[in-house]
């Protein structure tokens, strides 16, 4: 049976939307310092932010592969420290007004099938169903794609490809009220956010 929760308003935060990066960096300070079990809300821009436009056409399109992962944070947790493992509830998830899906020529395991470069952009406003033409619309069931801890390595880490501490993992079957387990770094935090679009993302650590 899931765990009940009453949320304290004095244990619930907002990350500054301002403070989004590309990146995990330890030199990067913290965002919010959270104790264990506190509510944590996260507005993140989609990936591709400001590169992919609603109605856009694939060639019309300039992807900087450098900032397309839109991290928002870091989260620190008061006493985690490297070697814990960081457990995260997925409280809720808010998708955005649309998203986009991408055919990236040479990439991926159908890339034989499927050369050219092609990009979808969704109108998710009706906030169930995501239509792809007439007859075919597609369920809602958000997720993040992109969560994670800055590993323990002096440097800048990309999301892609994903490593220890998370990253670009595309996880569908950890949606909301589900739990995520990450090691611990240099520093214990979230980043977290297929269509990619803009999610309201409501988290707590366990």
């Amino acid at each position: 049976m899931g765990r009940e929760h009453v949320v304290d308003p004095e244990r619930e935060h907002v990350v500054d939307p301002e403070r989004v990066h590309h990146a995990w960096d330890m030199s990067i300070e913290p965002a919010l310092v959270v104790e264990s079990g506190d509510t944590v809300h996260f507005d993140i821009p989609m990936a591709g932010a400001g590169q992919v436009f609603e109605g856009a056409p694939f060639h019309e399109v300039q992807f900087d592969f450098d900032t397309i992962y839109n991290l928002l944070g870091p989260v620190a947790v008061h006493g985690a420290v490297p070697g814990d493992t960081l457990e995260i509830e997925i409280a809720a998830l808010e998708p955005g007004e649309w998203g986009w899906t991408v055919i990236l020529p040479g990439l991926g395991l159908l890339s034989d099938e499927f050369p050219d470069g092609y990009l979808k952009t969704w109108d998710l406003r009706n906030g169930v169903r995501a239509v792809l033409c007439s007859g075919v619309e597609i369920p809602f069931e958000p997720f993040l794609g992109t969560m994670g801890n800055c590993p323990d390595i002096p440097g800048v880490h990309l999301p892609f490809p994903p490593m220890k501490g998370g990253g670009n993992m595309d996880n569908r079957i950890s949606p909301s009220a589900r739990c995520s387990g990450c090691p611990c770094g240099a520093r214990a935090g979230s980043s977290p956010a297929e269509i990619r679009m803009r999610l309201r993302a409501t988290v707590r650590s366990a």
